[in-house]
């Protein structure tokens, strides 16, 4: 029985409305003033770093479910992998609306290293199938490749916005869960990135034009390619923010 449901009452001539006292109402109006509580009791402004990380967490899983309706026919057996990863960020989500210090952690199920193993072969596997890039890259293409490159970009986001919720703490000494989400989200955005090109290759193999892998030329003795070449070598060199030059090295 559900919150849809009807009760029998009487001789079974009428139905009422029947709610489970055990069903919560979507709405408790305790936020209406603009304020949240972390799942280790603390009351915070809904305008504070780790709710603003929590609510990227919850854009990104968003992003992803899109993903998964969008992927294309020869590469559906991705998504129990993306269904994985937003199981993940369930418990990642939890982790962030907590005090790192708080013994309410230790209740909470952790991001463990299988997690991020787990990303890290996903990585793998699909490089085997990818031709090797050494050029900026412009996101396009087929329409699973493009979202997985928009997953990418909150994923970083994300991932900026739960390091400076923890600006207050010694990285170093946060508990392993905090480290461990900290690692699994740079390791995602990875996972995205090669994702991307994955399903563009994958559309590819069956004649259509692959045009995730156009990429934007610059002159080979440009100021900015040898300023690439001499700190990166020549590696993968994408944009993945307005401000920063990020490689696969991440």
């Amino acid at each position: 029985m559900t919150g849809i449901d009807k009760k029998i009452v009487g001789d079974g001539s009428k139905t009422i409305p029947f709610r489970p006292k055990s069903l919560q109402k979507v709405y408790t109006r305790k936020g209406d003033l603009g304020q949240c509580n972390l799942l280790s009791g603390e009351r915070i402004m809904k305008d504070a770093d780790q709710v603003e990380a929590a609510g990227d967490i919850d854009e990104l899983n968003t992003v992803l479910g899109v993903l998964v309706s969008v992927l294309p026919q020869r590469s559906l057996w991705l998504s129990g992998d993306i269904e994985r990863i937003q199981q993940s960020l369930f418990q990642v989500g939890a982790l962030i609306a907590t005090d790192p210090m708080s013994p309410a952690m230790e209740r909470l199920k952790s991001i463990s290293k299988e997690d991020i193993q787990f990303l890290e072969q996903s990585i793998d596997s699909m490089e085997e199938r990818l031709p090797l890039i050494q050029n900026f890259i412009i996101a396009k293409g087929h329409v699973s490749a493009a979202q997985a490159q928009f997953a990418r970009c909150v994923c970083r986001r994300a991932e900026r916005h739960v390091i400076r919720s923890l600006k207050n703490y010694n990285l170093l000494e946060l508990p392993e869960p905090m480290k461990n989400v900290l690692a699994y989200l740079n390791r995602l955005s990875d996972y995205l990135f090669v994702l991307g090109r994955f399903c563009d290759s994958l559309q590819n193999e069956v004649g259509l034009i692959n045009s995730f892998e156009t990429l934007a030329h610059i002159p080979a003795q440009s100021s900015l390619t040898l300023q690439c070449r001499q700190q990166f070598g020549n590696g993968l060199i994408c944009f993945e923010s307005s401000d920063d030059l990020i490689t696969n090295s991440r």
